[in-house]
């Protein structure tokens, strides 16, 4: 915003309008993302989906996939969520959403490189345990196994409950 009015000030009115046309982006984007998070999906799908006017945006095409897929657009989700990954593929965020959307989908091939990303970007229980999942429904028993008994490992409580879990995985 600032830059946009040094140049409106200096009289570079082309210059300025870029950088109007970035904020606009921004603002666009930051508001579908609000809206996503508040339930309003056709909102957010039309704000998102206007951001990308302004910017191509690996967080507003995930927030786009989102917004689809809660208003039953499964195959514009799924576009918006591919191109997400391809923009930044240090987006763990997209990974996820085209991962469960290929899980979701019972393409379970295509949601394990996803997911092997998702837990490597940002590992976590709940990445880890879709990952192990993901093995046992290919019929990857050995990395399954090898998962669960890393994720055993690092739990120190609610061993009970980890054990239970797995038990209802495979």
């Amino acid at each position: 915003l600032s830059a946009a009015q040094g140049y409106q000030l200096a009289g570079d009115l082309e210059h300025a309008s870029i950088e109007n046309r970035a904020v606009l982006g921004i603002a666009l984007r930051r508001v579908g993302l609000l809206e996503l998070e508040q339930g309003k999906d056709t909102e957010a799908a039309t704000h998102l989906a206007a951001s990308l006017e302004f910017e191509n945006d690996s967080t507003a095409r995930a927030g786009l996939a989102v917004a689809y897929l809660h208003l039953a657009r499964r195959d514009d989700a799924l576009v918006q969520a591919q191109t997400a990954v391809a923009l930044d593929p240090k987006n763990s965020r997209a990974h996820q959403i085209l991962a469960s959307l290929y899980y979701g989908g019972e393409n379970y091939q295509a949601a394990l490189p996803e997911l092997e990303d998702v837990f490597r970007l940002e590992p976590d229980f709940d990445s880890a345990y879709l990952l192990g999942l993901t093995y046992l429904r290919l019929k990857q028993l050995e990395r399954a196994k090898l998962l669960f008994d890393e994720i055993d490992s690092t739990v120190k409580n609610r061993k009970a409950d980890i054990h239970i879990l797995f038990g209802q995985a495979y």
